[in-house]
């Protein structure tokens, strides 16, 4: 006898259920994959931290201090002979640029800026380039060239400037020499003044970056065009991530906006600047203590203990995070 068989194919019931087994796979894989790639992209951000870290600890063991947060003051810019002087629309970032492999850079920038040019930072040919050091990969926005093309780099990591507001009009501090941190106007902090323990004190931390548009630029992190202080510096009055509005220096008309994620209000009688530290990274943010070390620091720990690493000299006495 001769046999046949039959070819019998995917019914539709089949082939839905298929394709129902292949998406929910896809949908258990997925959140893994995206986990595994944040958790590359925050190992990545704190290898950062520590670049910098480096870079201003070489920077001290040269100069036998840190450097300044910024060298304008947080009133129009006036030098220290009272003279307004938009030369010095810069900061601390400038100043590391050797110690991150950027001594060319850095040299052009002095060039233009001290130079025969006279150039204002955010108009030098170098104010656009990308120091990868800087950027979180976190960050959508990170690598933001501020002002939609006019001012410069901006960036994610930003030094801390104290507990408090960086210039406070009550107390008629203008250059910001009562601040309770590592870095403020002309800062010239020492490794002898951190009496609180190089463990105990936070020298930068981040902050995330809103999309310029065509009628607000925001210059947090604007290193390149430092007008009032607070947007090159943090305080740690405000939790990480805290949706409380920073006050930073005075911007462009229509600047202070409310942001999802960061928010912005302006400064009333001119003073108490504040730019707290934010991150796209689940739950909290990085921050690079005194001893060049990084740490995680949760949106949810003690407020105590976050206002006191602000402080170099503040006697807390901190618990853990």
């Amino acid at each position: 006898m001769k046999s046949t068989s039959k070819r019998r194919g995917f019914t539709l019931v089949e082939l839905l259920v298929v394709i129902a087994i292949i998406g929910v796979l896809i949908a258990l894989l997925l959140p893994a994959v995206q986990q595994a790639r944040e958790a590359a992209r925050r190992m990545q951000c704190t290898n950062n931290f520590k670049q910098v870290g480096l870079a201003l600890h070489n920077y001290h063991d040269t100069y036998l201090k840190f450097p300044f947060a910024t060298i304008g003051s947080t009133d129009a810019n006036k030098d220290e002979n009272g003279i307004n002087n938009s030369r010095n629309r810069y900061s601390w970032m400038q100043m590391i640029l050797p110690q991150m492999e950027q001594t060319a850079v850095y040299d052009k920038f002095m060039e233009e800026v001290h130079g025969p040019s006279l150039l204002n930072p955010y108009a030098t040919s170098v104010r656009d380039t990308q120091i990868s050091s800087l950027i979180c990969p976190t960050d959508p926005n990170g690598g933001k060239i501020c002002g939609g093309g006019s001012y410069g780099l901006s960036g994610n990591v930003l030094l801390v400037h104290g507990l408090q507001g960086l210039y406070n009009s009550a107390t008629g501090d203008q250059y910001g020499t009562g601040a309770s941190g590592m870095f403020y106007v002309r800062s010239k902090t020492r490794m002898a003044d951190v009496t609180d323990g190089t463990t105990n004190t936070a020298m930068a931390s981040e902050i995330i970056q809103i999309p310029d548009t065509s009628s607000q630029n925001d210059r947090r992190g604007a290193y390149w065009l430092v007008t009032n202080a607070a947007n090159v510096t943090i305080a740690t009055y405000y939790n990480p991530n805290s949706l409380l509005p920073s006050t930073v220096d005075r911007q462009p008309s229509g600047y202070y906006v409310n942001y999802a994620k960061a928010p912005c209000a302006g400064p009333t009688g001119g003073g108490n600047y504040r730019c707290s530290a934010r991150s796209y990274h689940t739950g909290g943010v990085n921050v690079l203590l005194a001893d060049a070390s990084v740490r995680f620091a949760p949106e949810t720990m003690d407020n105590l203990v976050w206002q006191g690493l602000g402080t170099r000299s503040g006697g807390e006495v901190l618990g853990e995070y």
